[in-house]
């Protein structure tokens, strides 16, 4: 079930058990980059998986609406050859969620095409395993017929119209996907979107290791050796699973993990500090304790796993809100600062006057004005409101219906915001400076996320098919 450590490596347990699922993670992201030192170090530990988050949404909803990627074509191509050249090195399986970015099928297809042109050009064999996740509208629908789907804080009820309003929904799988392909004789499997505790568990799972121990550890692994001091989102960590336990250790031996770096990562990201939800159930780490084992090591014990009453799938969704289009403009005028404000709000009244001129008074748009250096993160939540400096940046950001209506706005604030009035001040002024010529960039489509449900599946693996091909 489990490879022993080779002595003097970072997998070394004298004396400990070698019954153990050994995961590698090389790093937070495909394409995010890893050192190469650090990945054939954790190669030498004799891992049994390699597992790797593809995305997040973190980014927001932009990347599942214009299914681009998150990270540069070079750059997860990168990453993918020394993973697949690793793990078909010691013939283990290597698992890729939320491919992509965002896992909707155009970057599950994406990423499929970097694996058959890794396999080409180093002359590989194996099984490929896609799962997709995009859930299609007809079967939603049907699940809300069926009353098989409930909201999250906050989501509201989900109704037909929402639904169809939709671009794209995607469903979050749990292990039982990359179960199935493993079980169909996949080597590589790149799946959609998926939570990313799932990519890591998956295994430990399927060898019998302790549930509660098997999602925990995932949730150590899912960033990388972000859970290392210092704390390095781009490099490899490796985890030990057992029944019981877990054993946490970076593959750089100028990291380490600590009981307060393990137990920091344990809380990231998560609604409570201790109740981790998974499709399958929740993840309880409240008598969880953290031992160093040595000044790289740590031990995870107490960690546990309660099943949920019903299995459910977190779906994600956008829809398009219109095309954006921004400028960047700096000013060092210390009358402009001063009333910055009111000189914003003069723009804005400008530059509404101009658009009912030119389109009538219902062209619907949305304009943004930030104050790069006075408010500009927390807008009027901001404590520190009175606070100046001798400088400001303004970012003005325009959303209309249309890519050319958004480009024509944002010229119009743009010239407003160039030549504005300023009290105490005479004759024709140029107020900013842009940084960048053309000084207007269209952005493109501009989505927001539509749903925070969940939905009862018929299975674990229905919403989530799995294609195998052998290359």
């Amino acid at each position: 079930m489990g490879c022993p450590a080779r002595p003097g490596l970072p997998g070394a347990h004298e004396g400990r058990p070698v019954s153990q699922t050994v995961v590698l993670s090389p790093t937070g992201i495909v394409g995010y980059g890893f050192p190469e030192r650090s990945f054939e170090a954790g190669l030498e530990a004799g891992p049994q998986v390699i597992g790797c988050d593809g995305g997040s949404t973190d980014q927001g909803p932009g990347d599942l609406g214009r299914g681009t990627l998150h990270v540069s074509r070079d750059a997860c191509y990168r990453d993918l050859e020394l993973m697949i050249m690793g793990s078909r090195r010691l013939g283990i399986p290597l698992l890729v969620g939320t491919a992509g970015g965002a896992g909707s099928a155009p970057h599950v297809e994406a990423m499929r095409e970097l694996v058959v042109e890794i396999a080409r050009k180093r002359r590989l064999h194996f099984s490929l395993a896609t799962i997709g996740s995009d859930v299609p509208k007809g079967y939603l629908h049907d699940r809300l017929d069926a009353g098989d789907v409930e909201p999250l804080d906050g989501g509201g009820r989900l109704d037909h119209e929402a639904v169809g309003s939709c671009d794209r929904i995607v469903g979050v799988m749990g292990a039982e996907p990359y179960q199935e392909g493993l079980r169909r004789g996949a080597d590589v499997i790149i799946a959609g979107r998926s939570s990313d505790t799932a990519i890591f568990a998956a295994v430990p799972l399927m060898n019998g290791e302790g549930p509660g121990q098997a999602w925990h550890a995932g949730k150590i692994l899912e960033c990388g050796a972000s859970a290392a001091v210092p704390m390095a989102a781009t490099d490899c960590l490796l985890a030990w699973v057992r029944p019981t336990a877990f054993d946490v250790a970076p593959c750089n031996p100028e990291l380490g993990c600590t009981p307060i770096s393990v137990a920091a990562h344990t809380m990231y990201e998560n609604e409570s500090p201790y109740l981790l939800r998974e499709p399958s159930g929740t993840l309880d780490t409240r008598r969880c304790e953290f031992r160093s084992i040595d000044s790289r090591r740590v031990e995870v014990t107490g960690s546990s796993f309660a099943p949920a009453p019903r299995y459910s799938i977190k779906l994600e969704a956008v829809r398009l809100v219109g095309y954006r289009t921004i400028c960047i403009g700096v000013c060092r005028d210390p009358a402009l600062i001063a009333e910055a404000d009111l000189y914003i709000e003069r723009v804005r009244k400008a530059v509404a006057d101009r658009v009912a001129d030119t389109y009538g008074p219902g062209c619907e748009y949305r304009l943004e004005i930030r104050e790069i250096g006075k408010n500009a993160a927390m807008g009027p939540l901001e404590p520190l409101a009175t606070v100046t400096g001798h400088e400001i940046g303004l970012l003005l950001s325009v959303v209309a219906p249309t890519q050319q209506q958004a480009d024509a706005i944002l010229a119009m604030a743009r010239t407003h915001a160039l030549h504005g009035e300023v009290s105490g001040r005479q004759g024709l002024l140029s107020n900013l400076a842009f940084p960048f010529a053309p000084s207007d960039i269209p952005s493109g489509p501009v989505h927001v996320f539509a749903l925070n449900h969940v939905v009862f599946p018929g299975s674990p693996t229905e919403m989530f098919p799995v294609r195998l091909e052998r290359l």
